[in-house]
């Protein structure tokens, strides 16, 4: 019996450890926000996944945030494709 509940134990912190190593892209949010410093915003860009200040990201179409026109252009293209 006590066998069992290591193993268990055992592959839920291996699932855990999966999980935190892979992320979960599904349930991420689209511009993932994150502090500076404590100084200003930084947002995620979706296509390069790249850290912009969000005083200097572009907003795009679907309320994401983009380090550049460039970015947008390819996100709506890879967007378009799939």
């Amino acid at each position: 019996m006590l066998k069992w509940i290591i193993n268990i134990l055992l592959i839920y912190f291996v699932y855990k450890l999966v999980r935190s190593v892979m992320g979960s892209s599904s349930k991420e949010p689209k511009a993932r926000v994150e502090r500076n410093d404590g100084s200003e915003e930084l947002v995620k860009d979706p296509n390069c996944e790249t850290y912009v200040p969000i005083s200097s990201a572009i907003k795009g179409p679907d309320g994401e945030y983009f380090c550049s026109k460039e970015c947008v252009e390819e996100y709506k293209a890879k967007r378009r494709k799939e």
